[in-house]
């Protein structure tokens, strides 16, 4: 709830009286915030949220703020060895790394399926002088290699437990490799949700690797762009649980004597149970949809605050949501009797020390022991001999929290945190969605904690909307007439907003007002002439609606951009051939084979050029390829080429 009205219209008012109100604001955030150094507990109230939460939310902890520096991991290990080192060995500890650290330790040989076919790609995993490349080819029947690219691997995605993935570094461009490690089986395995149009790499965006590494320079506006050196700290450290370091160790460097209530860095332990919880939350809690802030950033949430203040999470309203299994940890324990009953109490460290992971062998029985802190008196009403033919160690989590199969990523399992008293049933299948256009889809995670008329909560629930991706075309236009409902409103109080202009565009577009669309997405590019994800909007209108220089000029821009990203490439290639500029076309297309030299569609289009531009011994050539390559409609190919030479 902001406590001035925002917007040009509402800022006249008062403009006359700026210093007087400006003066009489600081006074009260500076109360606030006295109040709470004196009563020495954070305060959960909210006074502020337009504003910056690290300097408007009302907390003792000193190390919240933006000005205080990150110090890595190094400067805790003088006075917290232990600790340190038992972080360094658990999941979070080892989520990042140098490709170069693990490398030796990998497996490569043919037991490990390396090589493995899929998608008609033969993937290979090699090291070559302590470096580790990822490798796809493309092989005729006879087993001789048609096309071949290779990619050096810079990073370790992952701690090992469950798999790895790889990233790969093209001059400060981020991209996941299609080739994965899966732990369970010992085996590498197509990356999931990989596609034969997308092997060239995902691109990596910033808010991908916040659950994954201690601190990214991202490049603002851009899809997978980072600053030199792109890492700092690489694996989730002491920091991202306690907030920046550079007071704490001052003070302690100074000989400052060790007070009860340290206000200079945070433990989670005392903080609220949603303030508590939301360190977790960070990176546990998904929902169906996460929308950073208006003005945030990926990496500026700092332990201490509310999560909410920095991005709103949103899960599917009652009746269109999935099966709960399938939802994160967060969502899973939030639906538990156990966490419902505890009215707070139970949390995610109530259960899971990150500074001490019980080893494999001792699992059963501290698992155990944390579900006797609360059901000692009222335990298992099975007799203990049926319980030890489930589980020999007597776990309790065998039966209430059993392993499922992730539905999307294949060779892993993940931990059912509903605890449920009774193993689930299967749920029947769902029917299509009808939408009730007077009920929103979707609702805040967060609805509890919000303030009444919190206009930013409702503006990211407006860009939630604007992306739902409903399981009927109707759900998909109520969401988008709902998106509109909180976008316009948010628009005008911020006309810089870029994130609400962009949803508010694609919600006009999808409720068929294509030129309104139009004029609201060339709108947010006057504000940011170079984020990605406008532009690439605005080409995409562009090309619908058949005006093909404005798109060639918007692919143009995102190509310059992001010169290495191939689906750019693709599209800017076919428009200039649409426009008969075939040696420019010809020259993309080079470009793009060069990281995708099994793109069918793309030698199509060179074959093209070639002929256009009056050279048919390499359009022959490049033909010759292009069949090897065994296209679906390669006879019909072959009769088009055959006439060509008619």
């Amino acid at each position: 709830m902001a406590i001035f009205p925002s917007g040009p219209a509402s800022f006249a008012w008062y403009k006359p009286l700026l210093g007087i109100v400006g003066a009489l604001a600081l006074l009260s955030v500076v109360g606030y915030l006295l109040a709470g150094f004196l009563k020495g507990r954070p305060n959960p109230k909210t006074i502020v949220v337009n504003d910056d939460p690290r300097l408007t939310f009302p907390t003792p902890f000193r190390n919240v703020y933006p000005e205080v520096m990150y110090v890595g991991d190094e400067a805790c290990v003088a006075c917290h060895p232990v600790q340190s080192e038992s972080f360094r060995q658990s999941p979070m500890g080892r989520s990042l790394l140098p490709v170069s650290n693990v490398a030796a330790q990998e497996r490569y040989d043919r037991k490990s399926n390396n090589p493995f076919e899929k998608l008609g790609f033969l993937f290979q995993v090699a090291q070559r002088k302590g470096k580790v490349y990822h490798r796809q080819a493309r092989k005729d029947p006879q087993g001789y290699a048609i096309t071949e690219h290779e990619d050096e691997v810079a990073y370790v995605l992952g701690s090992g437990n469950r798999g790895r993935c790889y990233l790969f570094n093209r001059e400060g461009y981020l991209y996941q490799s299609p080739i994965s490690w899966f732990s369970g089986k010992q085996t590498w395995d197509l990356s999931p949700g990989f596609e034969d149009r997308t092997l060239s790499g995902r691109p990596i965006r910033a808010d991908c690797l916040v659950c994954h590494c201690n601190q990214a320079h991202a490049v603002k506006d851009t899809e997978n762009r980072y600053e030199s050196p792109i890492f700092e700290g690489y694996a989730i450290g002491c920091e991202r649980c306690h907030g920046p370091g550079e007071l704490h160790v001052k003070s302690r460097q100074n000989g400052d004597a060790t007070e009860e209530w340290d206000n200079t860095i945070v433990n989670p332990s005392r903080l609220t149970s949603s303030l508590r919880d939301a360190v977790c939350e960070q990176c546990h809690l998904f929902g169906q949809y996460s929308i950073l802030g208006r003005g945030r950033q990926a990496f500026d949430f700092r332990p201490g605050l509310p999560l909410h203040l920095f991005r709103s999470v949103f899960v599917a309203a009652p009746g269109a949501r999935t099966e709960d299994k399938d939802i994160s940890q967060v969502d899973q324990m939030y639906l538990s009797r156990c966490f419902r009953a505890s009215r707070g109490q139970l949390g995610c460290i109530s259960c899971h020390n990150p500074h001490d992971r019980p080893s494999p062998d001792k699992k059963e029985v501290y698992y155990r022991n944390q579900c006797l802190q609360c059901h000692q008196e009222t335990g298992c009403s099975l007799p203990p001999m049926v319980r030890r033919q489930k589980s020999k160690e007597d776990s309790c989590i065998a039966c209430h929290m059993p392993q499922a199969p992730l539905a999307e990523i294949p060779h892993t399992a993940s931990t059912d945190h509903r605890i449920l008293r009774k193993p689930p049933k299967a749920a029947p299948p769902r029917s299509p969605l009808v939408p009730d256009p007077g009920k929103s889809l979707l609702v805040n995670f967060y609805e509890q904690l919000l303030e009444a008329g919190d206009l930013d909560a409702d503006r990211d629930l407006g860009i939630a909307l604007s992306e739902f991706q409903g399981r009927t075309r109707q759900a998909a236009r109520v969401a988008a007439q709902q998106a509109l409902t909180h976008l316009e409103p948010a628009v005008q109080r911020h006309p810089d907003d870029v994130g609400a202009q962009e949803a508010k565009a694609w919600a006009l577009w999808l409720l068929d007002r294509p030129y309104e669309a139009v004029v609201t997405i060339e709108a947010s590019l006057k504000t940011a002439p170079n984020r990605e994800s406008t532009l690439q909007t605005a080409a995409t209108f562009a090309e619908d609606l058949k005006q093909q220089q404005a798109a060639l000029e918007y692919w143009r821009r995102l190509v310059e951009i992001n010169p290495g990203l191939p689906s750019y490439r693709s599209q800017l290639a076919n428009l200039l051939a649409l426009q008969k500029d075939w040696p420019a076309a010809i020259q993309e297309c080079q470009v793009i084979l060069k990281i995708e030299p099994a793109n069918v569609g793309i030698r199509f289009l060179l074959v093209q050029g070639y002929l256009r531009t009056g050279e048919p011994a390499r359009a022959r050539a490049e033909f010759a390829t292009l069949l090897k390559l065994r296209p679906d409609n390669g006879e019909a190919l072959r009769r088009w080429f055959e006439e060509q030479h008619r």
